[in-house]
């Protein structure tokens, strides 16, 4: 069974009882989702720490053996309604997303070349029907009549959602189009009361040569979500190419299902020990990192800025990788622990408060996810 749930999670073969889960991949997200598939399938829940500290097969045999049964919660499907109660997570995105700009800060664009041929109708039937199976792609958000901000799930007629499609073959520059086509959408605000909050465009350049260009409001998507939705898309293009049945299964939940489940969650007795123990280490007044700049610091924040990337050569990355390991944690924590200790030299502040969103690496080769179609990606999100 652990076997099984490792190869599911790590989405890798002939795993043995002795390999080590970060090794082989894993990582701090990879190991909450592992944590949660014990809990759903041995019905043990596994404390995180123990994750890092203990990470093989074996280790994690002994220690469901020796642990306590804790029976796992099934979400609920909830009752029909007009509008539904939001997350927490979404709650913070509204509030955010009230400030001028704070809602293009939220945008997720995204992009994916394809180079062959596409059947254009089977691919906005794709596109069409898994808005059709998520719910949450045909959500919108407003105060209801006591002010309070729900969620309002359309059918997909109500949404007036369409697929773009442009043609820039006969164009010059044509890649150059393409690319401002992406940049200037990308910033372009969602109306979270009127929605939709999903953009999509197939941009042509040549006879078999495609870019697939989606954009998402946060408060609907994340990283991981989308790696779902993508998978969901081509299941359905390689069976309407095909002339066959999507081989998905049918959703047991929604997103809404969780939201109230959470938020009944959170009312339990056991999650006001957390409540009082986060409310007593962020109590006081909070540090500002104080760096030095050349520049003044504009009177208003704003979501304004950039993205700024640098290149770790392999063997660097892997000895890194490999001494986080042996101490416990993982890449992402070693980098975390190197960036605070620059921040240290640079202000000689010891107490750091650092923001990182939760952004997957992923490559996904759909030419061997949906072989049976023979649909290839020259290109992958990363």
């Amino acid at each position: 069974k652990l076997v099984k749930i490792w190869e599911e999670i790590l989405q890798r073969k002939n795993i043995g009882v002795r390999d080590d889960f970060f090794a082989l991949g894993g990582h701090s997200l990879k190991a909450v989702r592992l944590s949660n598939e014990y809990s759903k399938e041995l019905e043990v829940k596994l404390a995180l720490k123990d994750l890092f500290v203990y990470t093989s097969i074996e280790s994690h045999a002994e220690l469901i053996e020796s642990s306590t049964k804790s029976g796992f919660i099934k979400i609920e499907n909830v009752s029909l309604q007009a509008s539904y109660p939001i997350s927490d997570a979404q709650r913070r995105l509204w509030v955010l997303s009230q400030f001028e700009g704070g809602s293009i800060a939220y945008n997720l664009p995204n992009k994916t070349y394809f180079d062959q041929d596409i059947n254009i109708d089977c691919f906005n039937r794709a596109i069409n029907s898994t808005i059709d199976r998520h719910e949450i792609l045909r959500t919108v958000f407003r105060e209801d009549e006591r002010g309070e901000v729900r969620q309002w799930i359309f059918k997909k007629e109500e949404l007036g959602f369409k697929i773009d499609y442009k043609d820039f073959r006969k164009e010059d520059n044509k890649e150059e189009k393409v690319r401002e086509y992406i940049a200037e959408d990308s910033y372009k605000a969602f109306d979270l009361e009127k929605g939709p909050l999903l953009r999509a465009s197939l941009l042509q350049i040549e006879d078999e040569k495609y870019v697939f260009y989606y954009n998402m409001h946060h408060i609907i998507s994340d990283g991981w979500s989308m790696v779902v939705l993508s998978k969901d898309v081509f299941a359905y293009y390689d069976a309407y190419k095909t002339n066959t049945s999507p081989r998905l299964k049918e959703l047991r939940i929604q997103y809404k299902d969780y939201s109230a489940w959470q938020l009944a969650q959170l009312e339990e007795e056991s999650f006001k020990v957390h409540r009082e123990y986060w409310l007593e280490k962020l109590s006081g007044e909070l540090p500002l990192l104080d760096l030095l700049s050349a520049k003044q610091r504009p009177r208003i924040k704003s979501n304004s800025g950039y993205c700024l990337s640098a290149y770790i050569d392999g063997v660097t990355t892997e000895k890194l990788k490999v001494y986080s390991q042996q101490n416990g944690g993982s890449l992402f924590m070693g980098l975390l622990a190197a960036w605070n200790i620059l921040m240290y030299r640079y202000t000689s502040q010891k107490d750091l408060i650092i923001g990182t969103p939760i952004i997957f690496f992923i490559q996904i080769s759909y030419g061997t996810i949906w072989k049976r179609g023979g649909f290839r990606s020259t290109s992958s999100r990363r």
